[in-house]
Order: C-alpha cells, then sequence, then structure tokens
C-alpha cells in the first residue's frame, strides 16, 4: 500500500512519506517482541494461542523485515530479530501442530541475520546462520525454504573465495530442481554461472548464465518465493554481469569485459524502484572493476566514488571491502594517476570514518 500510493522521489513530499513508511514498518517488524515471553512462561492451556498469536506476530515482521533490507536499516532488523529467534526456535524444535511454520519462520530469520553479518564481514556468522536456516528448512521438510537455504550458504563461500566449496553447495541446491519454482531455479543457474566462470569452466558459466535468463519469470513478483528468495531483477543482472567478469580475468582481450560492463550498466543506469541499496551499489562497485579491465580511468573514478558513498551510507564492511578490491586493481593498472591516488586518500578517510562509527 506505501509503495502504490509513493510520490515520485524528485517530489518535496517524498521524505515525509519515506519517513512515515519507515516507522511503520519498523513498528510492525517489533511486534513479536511483546509476545515472546508468553510463548516461554503461558501455562498449558494457553499455550497453543500464545504460539499462534506469536507466529502470526513473527510472520507479518519478517515479511517486513524482507522489505527494510532493501534500505539501509540492516542493523536495526538484526537487533528486533535477535529479540524473537530464541523462543521462535523452541517452537520450530518442538513436535507440535507448530513446528513446520515455526521451522519456516526460524529458516528465514537466519538467511536474513546472515545477510546483516555478511555485511559486517562476519563470514564465520554467516556461515552459521545458513547452515541454521538449512538445518530448520529441513525440519520443515520445505524444498523452497531449503534450496535458498543452501543458496545463502552457497554465496557465503563465494563471498569468501571458495568457488570449488560454492559450486558444490549451489549442486546441492539444484538437486532440488524439480521441487523449484522457476524464480528459484534462475537464481541458482545464476550464481552457478559466477563460481563455474571463477573455475574457468567457460561453457558450464555461459550455458548457466543463458538457463538463468531464459528461466527467470517476466512477473517475478507473482512468484509466491519472490521475497524470501531474494532474486529480483538487479539480482539477476548482477550475477550475469559477475559470471562475465570472472570470465573477463581468465581470458584478457576475450571481451568478456565488454558483455560484463553492457550487462552491470544495464541496471545502473534503470530508473526501476524498488532496486534494494546493496544490490545497487554492489553492482556499482562491480562496474568499477570492468572499468579497471576496460582501462576506462575517468569510468573508474565515477563508480569508485560511488561506491565508497555506498559502503558508507549503507554501514556495510563488505560493499567496503568491494570497493577497496577494485581501487587495488586500479593503483596496480594505474600506479602514477593523480586521480587513483585522490580517491585512495578519499577512502583511507572514509574507512576510517566508519571503524569509528
Amino acid at each position: 500500500m506505501f509503495d502504490t500510493s509513493a510520490p515520485r522521489p524528485d517530489s518535496p513530499h517524498y521524505s515525509v512519506y519515506a519517513t512515515s513508511r519507515r516507522q511503520t514498518l519498523m513498528t510492525v517488524a517489533a511486534l513479536p517482541l511483546a509476545f515472546a515471553t508468553n510463548v516461554l512462561s503461558s501455562d498449558t492451556r494457553s499455550l497453543s494461542a500464545a504460539r499462534e498469536s506469536f507466529l502470526s506476530q513473527c510472520g507479518a515482521s519478517i515479511t517486513v523485515c524482507w522489505y527494510l533490507l532493501r534500505g539501509n536499516d540492516l542493523d536495526a532488523v538484526d537487533e528486533v530479530m535477535s529479540g524473537y529467534l530464541i523462543p521462535l526456535e523452541s517452537i520450530a524444535r518442538q513436535i507440535s501442530k507448530h513446528q513446520r511454520v515455526g521451522a519456516i519462520l526460524a529458516s528465514q530469520t537466519h538467511r536474513i541475520r546472515g545477510i546483516v553479518s555478511l555485511h559486517r564481514h562476519q563470514i564465520g556468522m554467516r556461515e552459521y546462520h545458513c547452515k541454521q536456516a538449512y538445518h530448520y528448512a529441513t525440519v520443515a521438510e520445505d524444498a523452497a525454504s531449503q534450496a535458498s537455504a543452501l543458496v545463502s550458504l552457497a554465496s557465503t563461500y563465494f563471498y569468501s573465495s571458495r568457488p570449488e566449496q560454492a559450486t558444490s553447495v549451489y549442486e546441492r541446491a539444484l538437486s532440488l530442481e524439480d521441487q523449484l519454482s522457476h524464480l528459484q531455479r534462475s537464481r541458482i543457474y545464476a550464481e552457478l554461472s559466477v563460481v563455474y566462470g571463477q573455475l574457468d569452466r567457460v561453457e558450464d558459466a555461459i550455458r548457466s548464465t543463458e538457463l538463468a535468463g531464459r528461466l527467470y519469470p517476466d512477473d517475478p513478483e507473482d512468484d509466491p518465493s519472490y521475497l524470501y528468495a531474494e532474486f529480483t531483477p538487479a539480482s539477476l543482472v548482477l550475477e550475469r554481469g559477475l559470471a562475465f567478469l570472472a570470465l573477463a580475468e581468465h581470458h584478457h582481450g576475450s571481451r568478456y569485459e565488454y558483455k560484463a560492463e553492457e550487462t552491470l550498466s544495464s541496471m545502473d543506469q534503470s530508473k526501476t524502484l524498488g532496486v534494494p541499496h546493496r544490490i545497487r551499489f554492489e553492482i556499482v562497485n562491480h562496474l568499477a572493476h570492468a572499468s579497471v579491465l576496460l582501462g576506462d580511468v575517468e569510468a573508474f573514478e565515477s563508480y569508485i566514488r560511488r561506491g565508497i558513498d555506498g559502503a558508507r551510507m549503507l554501514g556495510s564492511r563488505q560493499r567496503e571491502s568491494e570497493a577497496r578490491a577494485a581501487l587495488r586493481r586500479a593503483s596496480q593498472k594505474w600506479p602514477n594517476e593523480r586521480r587513483i591516488k585522490k580517491v585512495s586518500e578519499i577512502f583511507q578517510i572514509t574507512a576510517g570514518e566508519t571503524a569509528e562509527a
């Protein structure tokens, strides 16, 4: 309802709308906190009713938190969820009519907390949350939740530069393909194409990225898993661009770098609303990487400045790490370039302020 009634971003009323929307979402996100104690302390006669009420509030909260992740409320989301995860897990572990729903919600809660851990650059904690997400998805015997948890776990290994391990887990998720929607299948193939590219499995990378594009639905929001599948059109563009970047690193002068830049910039230049900030700035950081491969110092300077600003706005150490990696590549390619040195100085100042915060 908020999104359909939103004024234009350039409207003088937009800031009021954005503040009101955020306050409302945060209120809904925090609702389970008022019910958490009742779930743990209710007597036997009222326990079932307390659980039903609590799970209903958790369902609303988790839905809202997926939306909040599209902005820069990562810490607030994690703080809220940490307050009700223990009673939620308690329901998920106990055999009852509420167990399956509790397990599905616990799985999603761990996945969301894993996303926050990634942006804090806490890879070990993210791996823990992803494994817990898979555990509870298995308890629920829900294939869609299992696949989503496995994809999250595999991406953990991707972000920690372990492509062989990531490939193995993505392929485990692919074993559930017959039970998944086209949207989830598209995500698995898209992310597989990236690690195949890192491993220089050229044919597999190209085949997977083409399959991802063919499988992606025309109306992804109609897919029942759209919200928690975490695979917007921007995410598809990002993964396909990353696959071409990975191949470009193995095959210099093969024009894969041009394909990467073309793919990633299609979303960067898009005016599409609803692109999560953390995805948009990941795209920007990798466009900076592509600019180095293309030898375009002006484009690099533009992208890296935006990437640094984005990491600071999000408070994301992961986006900061990506910007740092792109800047390191640029410094190696243009060691005497004055503009690169200037950006490096700005980056160090910004990184220091982020660390102090």
